[in-house]
């Protein structure tokens, strides 16, 4: 299996986990890397999930989840058809940073992940490989049982 996380995916462990959606979510990010690790997966990243991880202001955050990027095994290049498809994916209704990351996904074959309902709803009403972390672990368990 191949994954690309949106950088939210990357930053949920690190958000204020008071709220059981959002701690389930950190918990299943986690749980996903460590499949991940384990099964062989891969984890692609990119120089836009490096671009967006540098732009975080609190620096202590911007550590941890520099550390947590570290489970990428492969990186996607942008090239000139990725910059078209994401061109398409913006006047499909993707904001130009989450176009982006779409179609490096794309690009890369993986599975595009997020913990953003308005993207993810987008990327399935455009019949994208787009997947939360829950749907995601979800589809695994399933498929091995």
């Amino acid at each position: 299996m191949r994954l690309y996380f949106d950088t939210c995916c990357y930053n949920r462990p690190f958000d204020d986990l008071s709220q059981a959606r959002l701690q389930e979510e950190a918990d299943i990010i986690l749980a996903v890397v460590a499949r991940a690790y384990l099964n062989d997966w891969t984890i692609v990243g990119s120089a836009a999930l490096e671009l967006e991880i540098a732009a975080i202001s609190d620096e202590v955050r911007k550590e941890k989840v520099a550390i947590m990027y570290r489970v990428v095994t492969e990186s996607v290049e942008r090239d000139a058809v990725v910059i078209e498809r994401s061109k398409y994916l913006q006047r499909e209704g993707l904001h130009p940073m989450d176009s982006m990351h779409v179609a490096l996904a794309e690009k890369a074959d993986a599975v595009f992940l997020t913990v953003d309902d308005k993207l993810l709803k987008i990327c399935k009403r455009l019949g994208l490989n787009a997947m939360s972390p829950v749907e995601c672990l979800r589809e695994v368990v399933q498929n091995e049982g």
